[in-house]
């Protein structure tokens, strides 16, 4: 085929009103595909940047060690296990049974709670009461 025989065909073909429609067709096309391209790129972009906050805000909640309630301070009048036993020497630790131990808080009610070798000293009266500080 000529060159000039393949123009003529062309212009044929692009100027006829089926490939007219088809332009069309496939323009419309091109731009619904762009436009939803975009919003999706545009709700991806919306997504990331609003769980920016979210995140921030759980790494703060999960990073924050909860801490325990303060206990309160006990003074008590019972000389302390040092002076009790001046004759140890320093860094030696010496077991007492439990009976020497609720000795050593003298009027105060005590009790030892839990299972041996894992047992919590519970002091039941509150010092305060007795001493009228109020507090």
């Amino acid at each position: 085929m000529k060159p000039s025989e393949q123009d003529r065909l062309l212009k044929g073909i692009l100027t006829c009103d089926a490939a007219s429609g088809l332009r069309q067709a496939s323009l419309e096309h091109a731009l619904l595909f762009i436009r939803r391209r975009r919003r999706r790129r545009w709700a991806v972009g919306a997504g990331v940047l609003g769980s920016v906050p979210f995140l921030l805000l759980l790494g703060i909640f999960v990073t924050r060690v909860p801490t325990a309630p303060p206990r309160p301070v006990v003074h008590s009048s019972v000389p302390s296990v040092a002076s009790l036993s001046p004759e140890m020497k320093s860094g030696e630790v010496r077991f007492i049974t439990d009976n020497e131990l609720l000795a050593l808080f003298g009027d105060r009610a005590v009790g030892l709670i839990g299972k041996p070798g894992h047992q919590m000293l519970v002091f039941y009266d509150n010092p305060a009461e007795k001493t009228g500080d109020g507090m």
